[in-house]
């Protein structure tokens, strides 16, 4: 296995710490400087302006974006670590733990003829 498929395999075995390390790196960014500074620096570099172009032109705004997903890894790597979500590695899914409630619907009654 080369490298690339070593670093995708550890990411789906281990998607909480991903989100714990993308919610991290996006907030001392944000921290660093402000989401439409990191817009202007990478107008600056060929590559960057490029996925700054292709962002802007499916109707996006990059420091918009930019902001939205610091939210969204920030709240999942939360919510993951507060209500004990588990990660099974056999199906790669992530569990909920057991509801320990009982169900709260109620019989209903047939239609009146």
């Amino acid at each position: 296995m080369d490298k690339a498929q070593l670093v995708i395999a550890w990411i789906q075995a281990h998607p909480a710490e991903c989100w714990l390390v993308l919610s991290a790196v996006l907030n001392l960014m944000l921290r660093l400087k402000s989401a439409e500074k990191w817009v202007e620096q990478l107008e600056g570099t060929r590559g960057g302006a490029a996925i700054i172009s292709i962002v802007r032109m499916v109707g996006v705004d990059p420091a918009g974006a930019m902001r939205a997903l610091a939210l969204i890894a920030s709240a999942r790597a939360a919510a993951g670590a507060t209500m004990g979500h588990t990660h099974s590695a056999s199906t790669g899914a992530t569990m909920a733990p057991p509801s320990t409630s009982a169900p709260t619907s109620t019989p209903q009654e047939p239609p009146a003829p």
